[in-house]
């Protein structure tokens, strides 16, 4: 793996939070113009009633993925206490790009027990 796509937020003494498999909307179904690349910072919608959380994603099987392409990715949480708690293996959220919705995404590990719903 090139060094400018190794794991970021690992480099900075960051542990991923959660491990997703997110599905990147198509040009048609209003996504970006993409390609979306590993260490994407974006907002996401956990469910908090219109407050977002930032997020960087490190994509684990692709450098890239297209518009309407899938990646699972693992997910640090710029304040991952906003989600202590709340989070389970298929909690579904939307990612964001600004106020339009890119993505969707479903988690598929809760990597910091901090996080896991109880």
């Amino acid at each position: 793996m090139p060094m400018c796509y190794m794991r970021v937020a690992e480099m900075a003494g960051k542990k991923p939070d959660i491990e997703a498999e997110i599905r990147f909307l198509s040009v048609k179904e209003s996504g970006g113009p993409g390609p979306y690349r590993s260490g994407l910072r974006t907002t996401h919608d956990l469910g908090h009633g219109g407050a977002l959380s930032d997020a960087m994603h490190v994509f684990q099987d692709n450098d890239q993925v297209s518009p309407g392409g899938t990646v699972l990715s693992r997910m640090s949480f710029l304040v991952p206490e906003v989600e202590q708690g709340r989070l389970y293996n298929g909690f579904a959220f939307t990612v964001r790009e600004g106020n339009r919705i890119i993505g969707h995404g479903r988690v598929t590990k809760v990597l910091n027990q901090d996080l896991q719903r109880r």
